[in-house]
């Protein structure tokens, strides 16, 4: 089971382990979070969005093929796939491309959470 961090479990009953950030210190992590997070968050968000997009497009255009509405080739490894190891192989690589959205969008928020606390 997870532990929460708190000032006790971290510093001890009184805070006595605690120690206090002089000026330089707290002006210098600022700092390093606002750069950071000027490539960050916005390659993250961007990189979540669109995994999401493509994670449900794939699989739509894939049975969109198979019913003969769209003719778009599906390549893979050189090989063009139709019928149902289409369907398979692009179902399959939706399901990535949501699971890379979902971790992109858990490791936005776990630096969201960890710029919180450096300020």
């Amino acid at each position: 089971m997870e532990q929460k961090m708190n000032e006790r479990n971290v510093y001890g009953v009184n805070g006595g382990n605690r120690k206090e950030k002089n000026m330089m210190e707290k002006i210098v992590g600022g700092i390093a979070v606002v750069f950071s997070g000027m490539f960050i968050v916005p390659i993250l968000s961007v990189l979540s969005g669109a995994f999401g997009l493509i994670g449900i497009g794939l699989p739509a255009i894939t049975l969109l093929n198979l019913f003969g509405l769209t003719h778009i080739p599906f390549n893979v490894l050189f090989v063009t796939l139709t019928g149902f190891p289409q369907i398979f192989v692009g179902f399959l690589v939706g399901i990535i491309f949501i699971a890379l959205s979902f971790i992109c969008g858990s490791i936005l928020k776990k630096y969201a959470a960890m710029a919180k606390r450096a300020f």
